[in-house]
């Protein structure tokens, strides 16, 4: 009783001055809103129960030939989850180049539409340094963009990565949470938990997690998820937060080896989330990465403990966590709605402004290109 009642007072000190409460404890910080950072599964179950989630993040402008020739060919159209819905996949999407009608058709494939800025500008260090009114620009002006263009419900705007995995601290914490609403967060890479690997956790309290790129959230945003990127390991046995900044494999059976072996080390101890983190960099590195890639999802999806979910269906289930057995009747990763809907080809409205094209189902064009500070293009 003392314990507790001084953790309450220490918190709420700590809260007062912006600080986190540290450490979190899980008879304090108990699901569905709250969990503890570490390497434990959610709910004490054993990791022989968890199903292995597979996370395939794409980071990139959404474009019609990366879909033609890469995302829309990723998953054996044959194959499915274990409840038989299709693998799906979360795409934070940027400005620059991004074909709207493309993203709308990611939607309407239950693929979840996230958010990666406007600009993705350069150098990373401005997204360091940038003020709270920059952040509401950059993110809020995307989701604003999203709704307007891709017609994506607001509320399905969920999560956000930083351009280049560059946190801005509290500062873009605090937009985020507080005035944006956001759900979530998936910037923070990690070497410390790779064996084994971190879980999901909220920011609640203070994180166990290493911050690899300041400035990190040090305030409390209780009830927001950080969702860790664990660092893959390349087949120099050196760390990579992206399967495009590791060390090229030699030819494809070295390129599914790569992924194949970190899954493993997921699969084999505690079953946290794997992350695969795809972009048109890895694909395009070679002829062989893109077939290398499809084998890999295609063998996994064979076995009856793996999951392709989006990050927003993961929260659902840290959130309740159930055990593989009862999965198939988990409403979160069901698909017995009507899929989100898309425009015909012939309603695909293409505006033009010099170099910049904006492709859309919204009629009619804006009078200006939309952009950082004027998302709607009026």
């Amino acid at each position: 009783v003392i314990m507790a009642a001084w953790c309450t007072v220490t918190c709420v000190l700590l809260l007062a001055v912006g600080g986190l409460c540290a450490p979190c404890s899980f008879e304090e910080c108990k699901l569905p809103d709250c969990f503890c950072s570490g390497t434990e599964p959610p709910g004490a179950l054993n990791p022989a129960d968890v199903p292995q989630i597979v996370l395939v993040t794409l980071t990139d402008a959404i474009r019609e030939d990366l879909d033609v020739n890469y995302y829309f060919r990723l998953f054996n159209p044959n194959k499915t989850n274990p409840n038989g819905c299709a693998p799906t996949f979360t795409v934070f999407v940027s400005h620059p180049y991004t074909n709207y009608h493309e993203v709308q058709l990611m939607h309407s494939r239950r693929h979840e539409i996230a958010d990666n800025s406007i600009t993705r500008r350069s150098p990373s260090s401005w997204w360091a340094n940038a003020t709270a009114e920059e952040w509401e620009n950059e993110v809020g002006g995307m989701r604003e963009i999203l709704v307007k263009w891709a017609q994506i419900p607001a509320d399905n705007v969920r999560g956000f990565r930083s351009p280049y995995l560059q946190n801005g601290g509290d500062t873009e914490f605090e937009v985020l949470t507080e005035t944006l609403k956001l759900a979530y967060d998936t910037t923070l890479p990690t070497r410390m938990f790779m064996r084994p690997p971190m879980w999901p956790y909220t920011l609640d309290y203070d994180t166990t997690q290493e911050c690899a790129i300041p400035p990190c959230p040090t305030a409390s945003y209780p009830g927001f998820w950080e969702v860790p990127i664990v660092d893959l390991e390349d087949g120099n046995g050196n760390p990579c937060n992206e399967l495009a900044a590791c060390a090229k494999p030699e030819d494809e059976d070295a390129a599914y080896n790569l992924m194949m072996d970190n899954f493993g080390h997921h699969y084999n101890s505690n079953r946290a989330p794997y992350h695969v983190p795809l972009s048109a960099g890895w694909f395009q590195s070679s002829d062989y990465t893109f077939e290398a890639t499809r084998r890999f999802f295609n063998d996994i999806m064979d076995m009856d403990d793996v999951w392709l979910v989006t990050i927003s269906q993961t929260i659902e289930w840290m959130r309740t966590p159930t055990v593989t057995g009862e999965l198939e009747e988990f409403e979160p990763w069901m698909c017995n709605t009507e899929p989100p809907p898309v425009c015909d080809e012939s309603a695909v409205n293409t505006c033009r402004y010099g170099d910049d094209v904006l492709v859309t189902c919204t009629t009619p064009c804006p009078p200006n290109y939309p952009g950082y500070g004027n998302p709607d293009g009026n």
